[in-house]
């Protein structure tokens, strides 16, 4: 398989690199600001499950230890990632 590239195109982005350089700034801090949301997200929702779980555990007398430490756990990384 043999892969064309349009030099042309790459020289024009070269030859414009004063404008598509914080095109390109913008596009990745867009990209990693995505990232750290989905990380918030999906800590925010292991966390209420993980309260739900303690709650029914704690009702059934059962140890919940590990649950604990566990949700210890994820909110010391929200409050790092903060």
């Amino acid at each position: 398989m043999k892969i064309l590239i349009d030099t042309s195109a790459i020289n024009r982005i070269i030859a414009g690199r004063d404008s598509f350089i914080p095109i390109l700034a913008k596009n990745i801090e867009t990209v990693l600001g995505t990232k750290f949301d989905m990380d918030n997200i999906y800590i925010d929702v292991k966390l209420g499950t993980l309260q739900d779980e303690i709650m029914r555990l704690a009702s059934s007398k059962s140890d919940y230890d590990n649950l604990a430490a566990e949700i210890h756990m994820l909110r010391s990384m929200m409050q790092d990632m903060q």
